[in-house]
Order: C-alpha cells, then structure tokens, then sequence
C-alpha cells in the first residue's frame, strides 16, 4: 500500500523488526548458542552413558563411577 509515495508496509515491516529487536536483543545470537550447547551436550551424554553402563557393572578396567555419574549428570543438566 502507498500513501504520499511510501510503502506503508516495508515501513511497518521494518518498524516491526526493530521493536522485537528491542524487546529480545541478539535473539539469533542466543539461538545458535542454545543449539550449538545443547547438541555438544548431547553428543557428550552419547559417549558417557556406556562409559556409565561400563561403570556400573564393574570389572577390570572400569572407569570410576562418582566420576562418570557427575560427568553424566553435568550433561543431562
């Protein structure tokens, strides 16, 4: 729509842009950093819980339990 030769909606849409970007600065920012720790996170508890598993049913060789349930626990958290 124009009125006096402006796009009323690019404007608006711009405007519109600038507020949500007031109201939640570096939302993008934030967003890839939520993704990027949660996917590491992720990717870590895939190697600890056999390492967990290994733990618990002991033997020779068996990493230590406190040790792999804290790490396991950092992760889920």
């Amino acid at each position: 729509a124009r009125l006096g030769g402006e796009d009323i909606g690019y404007s608006f849409r711009r405007d519109l842009k600038l507020i949500s970007e007031v109201q939640a600065p570096f939302r993008g920012v934030r967003r890839f950093f939520y993704v990027a720790l949660t996917a590491a996170a992720g990717i870590s508890t895939f190697f600890t819980v056999p390492r967990l598993v290994s733990s618990l049913q002991g033997g020779d060789g068996a990493p230590d339990l406190w040790e792999t349930a804290g790490n396991a626990a950092i992760n889920i958290a």
